[in-house]
């Protein structure tokens, strides 16, 4: 009876300690990410009286969207790329009328969860455990006083990748601000290229 009472009293000791120890481990810090700007480059001097920006996606706020979580989202990617490069310019009064409207159309970013290695194999392998799909689609068109298209640009931008199973959450947010940043990368010469292809006649330099 005295051993159990004594086993019982080391377990016990034992719960206690695993308790407290788990109780002080120190959280993991969370890091603040840079803003992602295209202010670096010039403006593209669009002849309109005005740029408008609308956000015509509208992000569910649920799994398995993930939009609201990722250090910045596609959405505010894109409008900030549009205030940053886009600028009216031009005879107000000759071309009070013209609207230059840039539309974020899609802007998701997707979480799949991805199926684990099972029996002994997963004890020795360290699976991908999420998939993540993003895709940005955008359209800058100018239009005339009576609302007629003058010239428009659209793009599709789309990144897939995996996380690890064994990362940290903060790992996983570096991630994906990587990943925006690359997206960004890629972004910026794309629009700008599309746009002053097609936009030729209604630019100023």
């Amino acid at each position: 009876m005295k051993n159990l009472q004594r086993i019982l009293g080391l377990g016990g000791v034992a719960l206690v300690l695993a308790l407290t120890l788990a109780a002080c481990k120190t959280p993991e810090k969370i890091v603040q990410f840079p803003p992602i700007t295209f202010s670096q480059d010039n403006p593209i001097k669009v002849i309109a009286a005005r740029v408008e920006i609308v956000q015509e996606y509208r992000p569910p706020l649920t799994k398995p969207n993930i939009e609201y979580l990722l250090p910045i989202s596609p959405a505010s990617l894109a409008q900030n790329w549009a205030s940053q490069r886009l600028l009216a310019v031009g005879d107000k009064e000759s071309n009070s009328g013209r609207l230059a409207k840039f539309v974020v159309k899609r802007a998701s970013a997707i979480e799949t969860k991805l199926p684990k290695s099972e029996g002994i194999a997963s004890v020795f392998t360290v699976d991908q455990d999420k998939r993540y799909d993003i895709q940005l689609s955008v359209e800058f068109t100018l239009y005339d006083a009576n609302g007629v298209a003058l010239a428009s640009a659209s793009n599709d931008f789309k990144r897939s990748f995996t996380t690890a199973e064994n990362i940290t959450e903060q790992q996983r947010r570096t991630l994906w601000f990587e990943k925006m940043k690359e997206l960004a990368t890629e972004m910026n010469p794309a629009l700008e290229a599309n746009i002053r292809g097609k936009f030729a006649p209604y630019l100023t330099y």
